[in-house]
C-alpha cells in the first residue's frame, strides 16, 4: 500500500518541483560546462588521461 501511494506522488512532485531545479541550475551557471560527463559520455582527451591512470580499489 506504502507503494503504491509513493509510485502515486512521485511523478506528481518531481513534476512540482523540477521548475525550481532548472531556475536555480540556470542562475547558478556552469551547468553545461562538462555535462555530458554527469551522463556518462567522455571526450577523446579524458579518455586518454583516465586509461594511462592506475586503477584503485577501495574495499569497505
Amino acid at each position: 500500500m506504502i507503494r503504491f501511494i509513493y509510485n502515486l506522488f512521485w511523478p506528481l512532485g518531481l513534476l512540482f518541483f523540477l521548475p525550481g531545479y532548472f531556475v536555480k541550475m540556470v542562475r547558478r551557471g556552469g551547468y553545461r560546462e562538462k555535462f555530458e560527463q554527469r551522463l556518462g559520455i567522455y571526450d577523446g582527451e579524458l579518455r586518454a588521461r583516465l586509461s594511462k591512470q592506475k586503477s584503485t580499489c577501495c574495499m569497505q
